[in-house]
Protein backbone atom coordinates (compact mmCIF):
# COMPACT_ATOMS: atom_id res chain seq x y z
CA UNK A 1 0.00 0.00 0.00
CA UNK A 2 1.02 3.22 -0.57
CA UNK A 3 -0.03 6.62 1.32
CA UNK A 4 -0.55 9.76 -0.48
CA UNK A 5 -0.30 13.40 1.26
CA UNK A 6 -4.26 13.65 0.89
CA UNK A 7 -4.17 10.42 3.31
CA UNK A 8 -5.58 8.09 1.19
CA UNK A 9 -4.10 4.68 0.56
CA UNK A 10 -4.07 2.76 -2.67
CA UNK A 11 -3.63 -0.83 -2.80
CA UNK A 12 -1.42 -1.45 -6.18
CA UNK A 13 -2.10 -4.33 -7.30
CA UNK A 14 -0.32 -6.47 -9.95
CA UNK A 15 -3.02 -8.91 -10.79
CA UNK A 16 -5.27 -6.25 -12.79
CA UNK A 17 -2.12 -5.81 -15.43
CA UNK A 18 -3.36 -7.55 -19.01
CA UNK A 19 -2.30 -11.02 -19.56
CA UNK A 20 -0.76 -9.25 -22.99
CA UNK A 21 2.72 -8.75 -20.72
CA UNK A 22 2.93 -12.04 -19.39
CA UNK A 23 4.47 -13.99 -21.83
CA UNK A 24 7.20 -11.20 -23.20
CA UNK A 25 10.14 -9.95 -22.27
CA UNK A 26 13.00 -7.55 -22.59
CA UNK A 27 15.20 -9.86 -23.67
CA UNK A 28 17.52 -8.29 -26.74
CA UNK A 29 15.37 -5.34 -26.88
CA UNK A 30 16.68 -2.07 -25.36
CA UNK A 31 14.82 0.96 -26.42
CA UNK A 32 16.69 3.10 -28.69
CA UNK A 33 17.65 6.88 -27.32
CA UNK A 34 15.11 9.43 -27.85
CA UNK A 35 15.17 13.12 -27.56
CA UNK A 36 14.61 13.25 -23.85
CA UNK A 37 17.61 11.57 -23.45
CA UNK A 38 19.36 13.47 -26.21
CA UNK A 39 18.04 16.61 -23.91
CA UNK A 40 19.40 14.84 -20.87
CA UNK A 41 22.82 15.26 -22.38
CA UNK A 42 23.60 19.15 -22.26
CA UNK A 43 25.49 20.35 -19.25
CA UNK A 44 22.71 21.59 -17.23
CA UNK A 45 21.53 18.18 -16.73
CA UNK A 46 24.88 16.56 -15.68
CA UNK A 47 23.06 14.23 -12.81
CA UNK A 48 21.01 13.00 -15.14
CA UNK A 49 23.09 12.39 -17.81
CA UNK A 50 24.26 8.70 -17.85
CA UNK A 51 21.13 7.26 -16.34
CA UNK A 52 18.95 4.70 -18.97
CA UNK A 53 15.52 6.12 -19.27
CA UNK A 54 12.61 4.70 -21.00
CA UNK A 55 10.90 7.14 -23.14
CA UNK A 56 7.58 7.35 -25.19
CA UNK A 57 5.88 10.33 -27.35
CA UNK A 58 2.10 11.06 -26.11
CA UNK A 59 -0.69 12.85 -27.28
CA UNK A 60 -2.92 14.51 -24.22
CA UNK A 61 -6.12 13.57 -24.79
CA UNK A 62 -9.11 13.93 -22.30
CA UNK A 63 -10.77 11.21 -20.61
CA UNK A 64 -13.36 10.40 -23.13
CA UNK A 65 -9.94 10.38 -25.71
CA UNK A 66 -10.69 13.23 -27.27
CA UNK A 67 -7.71 15.84 -28.77
CA UNK A 68 -6.61 18.01 -25.26
CA UNK A 69 -4.65 20.32 -27.88
CA UNK A 70 -5.10 24.40 -28.24
CA UNK A 71 -6.56 25.70 -31.43
CA UNK A 72 -6.46 22.37 -33.37
CA UNK A 73 -2.53 21.65 -32.43
CA UNK A 74 -2.31 18.38 -30.55
CA UNK A 75 -0.33 18.51 -27.61
CA UNK A 76 2.55 15.91 -27.70
CA UNK A 77 4.50 15.77 -24.77
CA UNK A 78 7.25 13.02 -24.13
CA UNK A 79 7.20 11.10 -20.64
CA UNK A 80 10.71 9.67 -19.38
CA UNK A 81 10.68 7.49 -16.96
CA UNK A 82 14.64 6.45 -15.25
CA UNK A 83 16.55 6.34 -12.30
CA UNK A 84 18.28 9.40 -10.62
CA UNK A 85 20.97 7.27 -9.22
CA UNK A 86 22.82 4.75 -11.13
CA UNK A 87 22.99 2.55 -8.26
CA UNK A 88 19.33 2.13 -7.94
CA UNK A 89 17.93 -0.77 -8.95
CA UNK A 90 14.52 0.68 -10.29
CA UNK A 91 13.01 3.80 -11.92
CA UNK A 92 12.22 6.48 -9.30
CA UNK A 93 11.97 9.92 -11.10
CA UNK A 94 9.33 10.88 -14.33
CA UNK A 95 10.06 13.31 -16.75
CA UNK A 96 7.46 14.53 -19.24
CA UNK A 97 8.45 17.78 -21.60
CA UNK A 98 7.43 18.93 -24.87
CA UNK A 99 8.42 20.82 -27.91
CA UNK A 100 9.51 24.14 -27.13
CA UNK A 101 6.91 26.96 -28.31
CA UNK A 102 8.63 29.37 -30.98
CA UNK A 103 8.97 32.55 -30.86
CA UNK A 104 8.67 34.57 -34.28
CA UNK A 105 9.96 31.62 -36.37
CA UNK A 106 7.05 30.26 -39.10
CA UNK A 107 9.23 27.31 -39.75
CA UNK A 108 12.12 26.78 -37.21
CA UNK A 109 14.63 23.78 -38.39
CA UNK A 110 14.36 21.57 -35.43
CA UNK A 111 12.23 21.11 -32.21
CA UNK A 112 14.43 21.38 -29.10
CA UNK A 113 12.50 19.71 -26.12
CA UNK A 114 12.49 21.73 -22.83
CA UNK A 115 11.61 19.74 -19.52
CA UNK A 116 8.02 20.79 -18.17
CA UNK A 117 7.80 18.28 -14.99
CA UNK A 118 10.18 16.30 -12.74
CA UNK A 119 8.69 14.26 -10.50
CA UNK A 120 9.72 11.30 -7.98
CA UNK A 121 7.98 8.12 -9.11
CA UNK A 122 6.38 7.97 -5.06
CA UNK A 123 4.24 10.53 -5.73
CA UNK A 124 2.26 9.63 -9.28
CA UNK A 125 0.26 6.43 -9.95
CA UNK A 126 0.16 5.52 -13.99
CA UNK A 127 -2.55 3.11 -14.86
CA UNK A 128 -3.91 1.85 -18.14
CA UNK A 129 -6.60 4.09 -18.67
CA UNK A 130 -8.07 2.14 -22.27
CA UNK A 131 -5.54 -1.06 -23.53
CA UNK A 132 -7.07 -1.18 -27.12
CA UNK A 133 -6.89 2.89 -27.59
CA UNK A 134 -3.01 2.74 -25.64
CA UNK A 135 -3.95 5.01 -23.12
CA UNK A 136 -2.63 5.90 -19.42
CA UNK A 137 -4.30 7.98 -16.70
CA UNK A 138 -1.19 9.33 -14.72
CA UNK A 139 -2.30 11.02 -11.67
CA UNK A 140 -0.07 12.82 -9.83
CA UNK A 141 -0.07 13.62 -5.69
CA UNK A 142 -1.71 16.94 -6.11
CA UNK A 143 -4.64 15.23 -7.46
CA UNK A 144 -3.95 16.36 -10.93
CA UNK A 145 -4.83 13.87 -13.45
CA UNK A 146 -3.49 13.38 -17.60
CA UNK A 147 -4.30 10.63 -19.69
CA UNK A 148 -1.87 9.97 -22.71
CA UNK A 149 -2.10 8.14 -25.56
CA UNK A 150 1.01 6.62 -27.21
CA UNK A 151 2.01 8.36 -30.16
CA UNK A 152 4.13 6.05 -32.23
CA UNK A 153 4.85 5.03 -35.83
CA UNK A 154 1.53 2.31 -36.69
CA UNK A 155 3.43 -0.31 -37.22
CA UNK A 156 5.67 0.40 -34.14
CA UNK A 157 2.44 1.28 -31.60
CA UNK A 158 2.01 -2.09 -30.23
CA UNK A 159 5.00 -3.19 -29.25
CA UNK A 160 6.49 -0.23 -27.72
CA UNK A 161 2.90 0.12 -25.71
CA UNK A 162 3.40 -3.47 -24.36
CA UNK A 163 6.82 -2.26 -23.22
CA UNK A 164 5.01 0.53 -21.26
CA UNK A 165 2.79 -2.30 -19.87
CA UNK A 166 5.30 -3.96 -18.35
CA UNK A 167 7.19 -1.16 -17.31
CA UNK A 168 4.71 -0.03 -15.14
CA UNK A 169 3.68 -4.05 -14.04
CA UNK A 170 7.42 -3.81 -12.50
CA UNK A 171 6.80 -0.62 -11.10
CA UNK A 172 3.44 -1.96 -9.35
CA UNK A 173 4.79 -4.43 -8.05
CA UNK A 174 7.86 -2.67 -6.16
CA UNK A 175 6.23 0.64 -5.37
Amino acid sequence: MTTYPSGKARRKDPQNFPECIGDQDFSGWAPSPGKLQKLLQKAEYNLLSKAPIFEGNFLQVTKRGKCAGILNHPNIVVVGILASSPSLLLPDLMIIAREKASVGAKHPKSKELEITRLIPLEAVEIFVHDLEERRLKVQIATGQKYYLQLYAPGRDENFLFERWLRLLYLLHLHL
